[in-house]
């Protein structure tokens, strides 16, 4: 292999990483999600239903009812996984950004027609893994459930590694 086709197994390499990265973000935006949703949903329920068992003078049910609603407001108020998710939801953008540059670097800058000496395509290889560096850097940790979820929707066809969007309207 050549100095110029190692350089571009290692831009691939990088694109790969950041693509499934990316998804596991996304994934993970959708964990918080569904937690803001679910933890949202049983404090709006337990209030509600404390109320009504506090006016049909069931104190015990009421006590409890209260006790749920206040530590789902409890865990919404100091999780806040309607943030979290956001956050992921921005660094999975922001690695989809740079996944796409990286991937115009090996099809493109990397291209024999190019004009793009060896140094220059180096460079770009350093640009870019600093750049992914500085984004997992502050990102939110990612755990293997989004990653397996992210890995499944990507074998399932969900999204193309190319970026597009499946043919069963799944969007990446």
């Amino acid at each position: 292999m050549t100095y110029r086709e190692d350089l571009v197994r290692e831009l691939k390499k990088l694109e790969t990483d950041i693509f499934y990265t990316e998804k596991a973000h996304f994934a993970s935006a959708e964990h918080y999600q569904v937690l803001h949703y679910v933890l949202g949903g049983f404090a709006a329920v337990a209030s509600a239903s404390a109320t009504t068992s506090a006016l049909k003078e069931r104190s015990g049910l009421a006590a409890s009812l209260a006790l749920v609603a206040a530590v789902a407001a409890a865990l919404l108020t100091f999780l806040k996984p309607q943030g979290i998710a956001e956050r992921h939801r921005t660094n999975a953008r922001q690695l989809g950004d740079l996944k796409f540059r990286v991937r115009q670097g090996h099809q493109l800058d990397a291209h024999a027609d190019s004009g793009i000496a060896d140094l220059e395509l180096r460079e770009l290889v350093r640009q870019f893994t600093d750049e992914k560096r500085r984004l997992h850097a502050d990102a939110p940790s990612v755990g293997a459930l989004a990653f397996w979820r992210a890995q499944r929707k990507i074998d399932a066809g969900h999204f193309s590694y190319d970026g597009t969007i499946a043919q069963d309207g799944g969007a990446a």
